[in-house]
């Protein structure tokens, strides 16, 4: 049987602990806008804080995610992120040498 595959991301939320440390690093480190920015309540029938942020033309990529209401606790980063750790982008992208 065949795979389903998608044929493309529309946009993702993410919870933050801390919405202006990740605006920051959405901004500073990928490159992303605010394009929207919304306070916990604003909407009654909305109690958390809403970012959406892009890269390209599109309104939104990611939606930061934050609620007041909760206690975030730090939580130590995996110590094997199949993302990071054990793959290599040069195993998957060819090098180029000019």
């Amino acid at each position: 049987m065949a795979r389903a595959r998608p044929r493309r991301m529309q946009h993702f939320a993410i919870e933050v602990s801390d919405t202006d440390r990740s605006v920051d690093w959405y901004r500073n480190v990928l490159g992303f806008k605010v394009t929207e920015r919304h306070a916990a309540h604003e909407v009654a029938e909305i109690p958390v804080e809403l970012t959406f942020m892009r890269l390209g033309d599109v309104h939104h990529e990611i939606v930061l995610v934050h609620n007041p209401a909760k206690t975030y606790r730090r939580k130590p980063l995996p110590e094997n992120d199949l993302g990071w750790t054990r793959y290599s982008r040069d195993r998957h992208v060819p090098v180029v040498d000019n």
